[in-house]
């Protein structure tokens, strides 16, 4: 397997499950109708306002098609294309799973959903690979609204293959303009005329609930064959069932009222009634929910009860997890019936359903508790919650509900700093910036009790760490955030896990104290598996991978990769602004060993994400550019030139991507032979380069080459007292030996050489010798002979592609062994081989490079370009 599949059913899974329903009569019509549809047309429309039982008509046909069938149940977040896009991906992937097709998943296992034109070509090659028919079945299309033309559903309504079916279920026949595709027997529209229940249907349902004198024509006329007026039929006594032809006209509405509290409530044991008012205060219910709202320990047997006795309620999933779902025409009017008869307790009802939703579901939470007529609860709710939506919850985001909270808590200062924040996600920094310093200019307004204080205080140093952009500000909210850290912890482990996730970026981001950064990880991560909360577990997991990369511990930072499943693609708010930080630090493990080839796919994959350039993206552009000045040809530069272009050429989020940037072309030039632009670049650089470590040992070589050794002798006695990584260690040594080198101190060069070998070799970090430098080239050759402990170290160095193009793998090794003291004899007992075959290829070597002796050798090969 690929690693992707269905999780345990329960939260957004239920999704996509085909529903189940119980006590409903089957009917064949529908089934014969859909069938035909789908048999005939690509594209199949249904269409009808609530209650006409379109879910339960496609669930119960899917349920007995023999077709393989993919679903997925719209919200009303799916308005974003998006969203929209990702729902379909999703089902699709865990359809093929079902399937057990590891070809077909592999289709869809990466495709970034952003790009509809990708997402698109990506489905349509897996339903072709499938060769079985597909039919994907989108149940309340009339969430998407408009989304749905920007998406990838509209771009399969438009075209797609012929094996893949989609049925579209809806409120608004005019949403999709299938005009034409409908004309050309492409698609097909079906209406609520389809849905009604015929007289022969009702008389059909009066036999299977016992009823021998129901007038069906009476019953068919006073409703209308509306399925959920008749299924509330269902539930009546014979004279009853009749009694309902014989009431006066009303609006279907006030019908509708009347039948549920008069003839279903009222026909309940009162426990069972009282269970069903409480219970339906939300539609979508488990067991930690009913327990909660009606007082019952029992709850999960009830809701099964009422199941069974077909009162509106759907179940998903299996074994330990159960899901319900009240049917919204039954739950909504249970609402308003509370309401009419106790408004006090239904607000109190709402109340408690937003306390039980918080940690689960934060933005129904805020929804119940502006039913309940308590914004302050919202706000609490909000204000607690707004980190893990934005860093943990890939569908979710605050802005959908401060919309709705009223004035004037919508504009009380910490409302306002999680609006500035989610303004920022949503892709419009200034304008985010802007709003949180308009907060900051206006002073705070004190809504809170002392005790409670650090909220505020906590929300804005957090949204000061969203926001700012210069270093010292943020190393300031920082600290603030930390002070109030400890507070975070009452708010339960998901909230916790968010917010030490959020500090653990900013210390990475910072390069600020990153050990500390790594205990908030590894604790983010613990919290939010304990939590249930896999998107934050994987983020945080993402994260500590980088760190450790960072901080040279490359063994940790592979274990923490081996356990992150593949995300590539991800488009989500935070993935976008942040990366793929798991990809990159496969990239910078990569680079700094010596594999180029692998850190240039992952360094690719980081950059060709939808991803903003602030971000682990343009860690990867300027290495990416290295790598091409060291290990590519004309052709890799000038792509390189730009890839370095899309790096920001100012600080932004604390880090100085003008440094990145700087770096980056002057690599570039110096590669192109253009030292004098190099040296100019160099010399412009003006940040401190011990906030950006790796980078500064790029620079500090560009300028022991460009600007002189004194300018890069003092930067390496500046940057050695501090803590660094291995790889920098190593790296800054090098310069120093060759500064030595430089100076005609040849024992202190070697001393310092061995002491950067010392700490390279045990960990294989190979890429500070490996810069096509004929000095360094020289210097290498000569420690040998001057006396090492890593002789196979040095041999095993490779060179650069271009410096070994023409050669064989045969003569790329003897070049590596060329570079120590080693005879030919040695040479020849290490590869296993005779000295005549040695030196054969040795002499085959110094053919293809115009040289006569093994140094020359080792000269030529660093000065190939």
């Amino acid at each position: 397997m690929l690693g992707v599949g269905p999780q345990t059913l329960g939260g957004l899974d239920v999704r996509f499950a085909v529903p189940e329903f119980a006590g409903l009569l089957h009917r064949n019509r529908l089934d014969d109708t859909l069938a035909d549809a789908v048999e005939n047309h690509r594209v199949t429309t249904l269409t009808a306002p609530s209650g006409y039982g379109k879910t339960v008509a496609a669930a119960e046909w899917a349920r007995r098609s023999g077709d393989v069938v993919a679903w997925v149940s719209l919200n009303r977040y799916d308005d974003d294309p998006a969203a929209l896009s990702e729902g379909i991906a999703t089902t699709l992937r865990r359809t093929a799973w079902g399937m057990d097709r590891d070809d077909v998943l592999a289709e869809l296992a990466v495709v970034n959903e952003a790009s509809v034109a990708a997402l698109h070509a990506a489905i349509c090659s897996a339903v072709r690979l499938a060769e079985v028919r597909l039919v994907l079945v989108v149940d309340d299309m009339h969430l998407a609204g408009g989304g749905v033309i920007d998406s990838v559903l509209g771009a399969l309504v438009e075209q797609g293959p012929q094996n893949l079916r989609l049925v579209l279920l809806g409120r608004d026949p005019d949403q999709l303009r299938i005009s034409s595709q409908v004309l050309a027997g492409d698609a097909i529209r079906l209406d609520s005329s389809s849905l009604l229940f015929t007289p022969e249907e009702i008389g059909a349902v009066a036999q299977d609930f016992g009823w021998t004198t129901v007038d069906t024509e009476a019953v068919a006329e006073r409703t209308g064959g509306w399925a959920a007026a008749v299924r509330l039929a269902m539930l009546m006594s014979t004279s009853e069932a009749n009694s309902l032809s014989s009431r006066p006209p009303a609006r279907t509405d006030d019908l509708l009222l009347s039948i549920i509290a008069d003839d279903v409530l009222d026909s309940l044991p009162k426990d069972l009634a009282a269970f069903v008012l409480d219970a339906t205060t939300v539609s979508d219910i488990d067991e930690h929910l009913a327990i909660g709202l009606t007082g019952r320990d029992d709850a999960l047997t009830v809701l099964e009860r009422c199941r069974r006795r077909g009162l509106f309620l759907e179940r998903f999933g299996d074994g330990a997890v159960q899901q319900y779902r009240w049917h919204d025409v039954f739950a909504s009017r249970c609402r308003q019936l509370v309401a009419l008869r106790d408004a006090g307790h239904s607000r109190g009802l709402h109340r408690r359903a937003a306390e039980l939703l918080a940690d689960k579901d934060p933005l129904r939470a805020v929804d119940e508790a502006l039913v309940a007529g308590d914004p302050e609860l919202a706000c609490r709710i909000l204000v607690d919650s707004w980190v893990l939506l934005l860093a943990g919850r890939a569908e979710e985001s605050p802005d959908r509900v401060i919309a709705r909270l009223p004035e004037p808590f919508a504009t009380r200062p910490d409302v306002l700093a999680v609006t500035a924040c989610a303004v920022d996600m949503a892709g419009r920094r200034t304008e985010g910036q802007a709003l949180l310093d308009s907060i900051e200019r206006t002073g705070p307004r004190s809504h809170e009790d002392a005790g409670d204080s650090w909220r505020g205080a906590l929300t804005n140093a957090c949204a000061r760490l969203f926001l700012c952009d210069k270093r010292t500000e943020l190393i300031e909210a920082l600290g603030a955030a930390h002070e109030h850290l400890a507070h975070a912890r009452s708010l339960g482990p998901a909230r916790y896990a968010a917010v030490q996730l959020l500090l653990g970026r900013i210390h990475l981001t910072l390069r600020y104290e990153v050990p500390e950064g790594i205990s908030l990880l590894k604790s983010a991560e613990w919290h939010a598996k304990e939590a249930g909360e896999p998107t934050l577990c994987r983020r945080a997991a993402g994260l500590l991978s980088f760190c450790y990369a960072f901080t040279g511990d490359f063994e940790a930072a592979r274990e923490v990769l081996a356990r992150i499943q593949s995300v590539e693609g991800t488009t989500d708010d935070w993935s976008t602004q942040l990366g793929v930080p798991e990809v990159t630090a496969r990239g910078w493990i990569a680079y700094w060993t010596g594999d180029f080839a692998t850190a240039r796919e992952a360094f690719g994959k980081a950059i060709d994400s939808r991803t903003e350039a602030a971000g682990f993206s343009s860690i990867a552009r300027q290495y990416l550019a290295t790598i091409a000045a060291i290990d590519g040809g004309p052709r890799d530069r000038r792509d390189a030139v730009a890839v370095v272009r899309q790096i920001p050429d100012r600080e932004v989020r604390g880090v100085p991507w003008e440094l990145y940037r700087t770096v980056a072309f002057a690599k570039l030039a110096e590669a192109d032979g253009d030292h004098e632009r190099a040296g100019s670049l160099v010399r412009s650089i003006r940040n401190d380069l011990r906030e950006a470590p790796a980078a500064a040992t790029a620079a500090v070589e560009l300028i022991r080459r460009h600007v002189g050794k004194h300018a890069a002798a003092a930067i390496v006695k500046q940057l050695a007292p501090l803590p660094m990584a291995h790889y920098v260690r190593a790296s800054l040594l090098v310069t120093s030996a060759l500064i030595h080198r430089s100076d005609g101190d040849y024992g202190a060069a070697h001393e310092v050489l061995e002491r950067a070998l010392d700490v390279a070799a045990p960990t294989g970090v190979t890429r500070p010798f490996l810069e096509p430098d004929p000095a360094l080239a020289d210097l290498l050759a000569e420690h040998s002979r001057w006396g090492t402990n890593h002789t196979s170290f040095i041999a095993d160095l490779r060179a650069p592609a271009h410096a070994v193009d023409g050669l064989t793998l045969r003569e790329q090794q003897i070049v590596g062994f060329l570079r120590t003291s080693m005879t030919m004899t040695e040479i020849a007992a290490e590869l296993g081989l005779s000295v005549n075959t040695i030196k054969t290829h040795t002499r085959m070597l110094y053919r293809k490079l115009g040289v006569g002796n093994r140094r020359d050798a080792v000269a030529a090969v660093a000065n190939r370009r």
